[in-house]
């Protein structure tokens, strides 16, 4: 009771951060225009002088455009649909009724609602969703997804286990808080990763946009750890669930088979799948392909070790899923049920012929590749595979001790340098072209030659490669008392057992002049400028730098604008002059005369004459004629 409480609370608080990220997003865009405009309007003032530092809002708004745009980008990834029919079939009753009554059957043991469709994918999964608005108050269509792997490798009862796991998600109206949470998450996680990418790709963004994205990071920190630790609650509902209806053993079992056929499928696709189809080379069936890697005994044993390692037990706090040992731990808490095992394979539930069911998720999978061949020859096909890596140091090395003469591989070429005790110059070559030690010369030369005659017996028809599941394939010669490997090692060690080589390989009808092809050239050039060799990335970049650029530019005319156009210059204040009203007395006004431009005259400076007294003899008066 205290746990769902507390789930609830947790599931209200979730609800709350997903609508204080579009508040948080909101408050980011808003507040970047207002500092936009208040910058301008700022510069528009008529008492504001011209600014020395007029190029920082210049530089803040450029760069933070991009980063602003990852956060509307993640608000817009919100409104993504939750489901997959892009990646998936549609599987109907009249295709496959058997699957429809089975869960049905389940749903109604499990008291949950059917889904409204069940389709089929090409993952090693199975989950559930449910399209619902208004914060999962209003509920849609459901939907049931079901990987084709599972029905692939799973047994009838373990496969009940995991539907009846999904379908307690349905009972415990678990999607309708998980597509919150899964939208939230989602949001705040293609908001992350656009700041990075725009922050990693960017100076400008690098300098100035740090405080949005510790934001954005903190906000995203806080939101998963409260989230996910209900999506982890909830696991372990709908674990109960599925034991209530298929046992906690079985369920035990159906956990531990589907992460062991999620590693089997991923050493597939990547080892095999993915790179034939790269090179034009789809399986019309792929799924049987996939079932007879599981059906292979080495590979089986593979499967048998990784099953049987202990669970982890370690678990990130941003997983959705709680740990498998956690998970056993508490199955292993539920009271035991005695039910019948169900081992027939769950492929059945497809009916009669369920090749129709992979074409169509095969089609789906590569819609794109029309030509398809046999997944039998495709298999034939993926085992002489190997057989390249092992040339690419054989070829480089005969050419460097023939003196350049001709590119073209040949068995007669490798065997005249064997003829003429040149073994050991030529393990020294494929090592070097290894970037291996020496002393590991001889292994990969007898490897290589192997490939080469054992390619060349393929074509003629003399041999055949087993399957490559567990490792490297083995030749399989039809003469056998023609043992190749040891032929090969006595004319390595021996120069006298090249002859006897020679005549088994022509007994067997092949043609030793016959030149192995190259590979294909890679065509285009890879451009690593500044270390970035991804053209997504290298695009990116480049649309985040010019989108800062023009975002600069834009915010600069505007400051320029403001400062020399439409920016308001200081005039003194006038009285405006009166005009004509007959209504009212005139008031005269003493007419204001313009200012005569005034001329200076320059000034007259006399010269002075100081006198002392002291100076100064008295006069005596001169007497004249007549004079008394």
């Amino acid at each position: 009771m205290i746990s769902r409480v507390l789930a609830t609370v947790r599931g209200l608080l979730a609800v709350g951060l997903l609508a204080g990220f579009y508040v948080l997003a909101a408050c980011l865009v808003l507040g970047y225009l207002a500092f936009v405009v208040l910058a301008l309007h700022t510069l528009t003032l008529p008492t504001n002088t011209f600014p020395t530092n007029f190029h920082l809002p210049v530089l803040i708004a450029g760069s933070s455009i991009p980063v602003l745009l990852g956060v509307v980008r993640g608000v817009l990834a919100t409104n993504s649909p939750g489901h997959l029919d892009l990646d998936s079939v549609i599987l109907t009753r009249a295709q496959a009724p058997l699957l429809w009554k089975t869960v049905e059957d389940l749903a109604e043991r499990a008291g949950a609602p059917m889904p409204d469709e069940i389709r089929l994918t090409a993952e090693a999964n199975a989950a559930v969703t449910e399209d619902t608005r208004m914060l999962g108050l209003v509920v849609g269509e459901r939907r049931l997804y079901l990987g084709l792997p599972l029905l692939t490798g799973l047994p009838l009862d373990e496969l009940k286990a995991i539907l009846s796991h999904e379908l307690g998600h349905f009972a415990g109206r678990h999607n309708r808080f998980g597509a919150v949470v899964y939208r939230g998450a989602l949001a705040l996680d293609t908001a992350t990763e656009e700041m990075r990418s725009a922050i990693n790709t960017n100076a400008l963004a690098r300098m100035y946009s740090g405080l949005i994205f510790g934001v954005i990071r903190l906000y995203g920190w806080c939101y998963v750890r409260i989230a996910f630790a209900v999506l982890r609650r909830q696991e372990i509902e709908a674990d109960r669930a599925a034991a209530a209806v298929a046992g906690p053993a079985v369920t035990g079992e159906a956990l531990r088979s589907a992460l062991v056929l999620m590693a089997a499928w991923t050493d597939f696709r990547d080892r095999f799948l993915t790179p034939l189809a790269a090179a034009g080379a789809v399986p019309d069936d792929p799924f049987s392909a996939f079932e007879a890697m599981l059906a292979d005994p080495d590979y089986r044993d593979v499967l048998a070790q990784h099953r049987a390692a202990p669970p982890e037990s370690a678990r990130a706090a941003l997983d959705t899923h709680p740990s498998l040992a956690d998970r056993l731990a508490y199955l292993a808490t539920l009271p035991p049920r005695d039910l019948p095992r169900e081992l027939r394979p769950a492929l059945n539930l497809l009916g009669a012929d369920p090749a129709e069911a992979a074409h169509r998720v095969r089609e789906a999978m590569y819609p794109q590749q029309r030509k398809t061949m046999p997944w039998r020859e495709w298999v034939a096909l993926a085992a002489g595979s190997h057989v390249e890596r092992q040339l690419a140091w054989l070829r480089p090395a005969v050419h460097t001790l023939r003196g350049g003469k001709t590119t073209e591989l040949t068995i007669n070429a490798v065997l005249e340098l064997l003829d003429a005790r040149r073994a050991e110059e030529l393990a020294d070559q494929v090592a070097k072209h290894a970037g291996t030690t020496t002393d590991r010369g001889p292994d990969l030369l007898r490897a290589a030659l192997l490939s080469l005659l054992g390619a060349a017996l393929v074509r003629a028809g003399s041999a055949s490669w087993t399957a490559p599941w567990a490792g490297t394939p083995k030749l399989i010669v039809r003469d056998p008392a023609i043992e190749l490997g040891d032929l090969v090692q006595r004319a390595l060690d021996n120069p006298r057992e090249v002859p006897r080589l020679r005549l088994h390989l022509a007994a067997l009808g092949v043609d030793s002049h016959k030149p192995r092809p190259a590979p294909a050239a890679k065509t285009g050039k890879t451009d690593l400028r500044l270390g970035i060799a991804d053209p997504e990335i290298r695009a990116d970049s480049r649309r985040s730098q010019k989108l800062s650029l023009w975002t600069a530019c834009i915010v600069a005319v505007g400051v320029l604008l403001a400062l020399f156009v439409f920016r308001e210059e200081y005039r003194p204040y006038r009285p405006p002059l009166n005009t004509h009203n007959p209504f009212r007395t005139p008031v005269y006004q003493q007419p204001v005369y313009p200012v005569l431009p005034s001329l200076r005259l320059p000034s007259l400076v006399l010269p002075t004459v100081r006198i002392n007294p002291g100076d100064l003899r008295p006069v005596t008066p001169r007497r004249t004629a007549g004079q008394p």
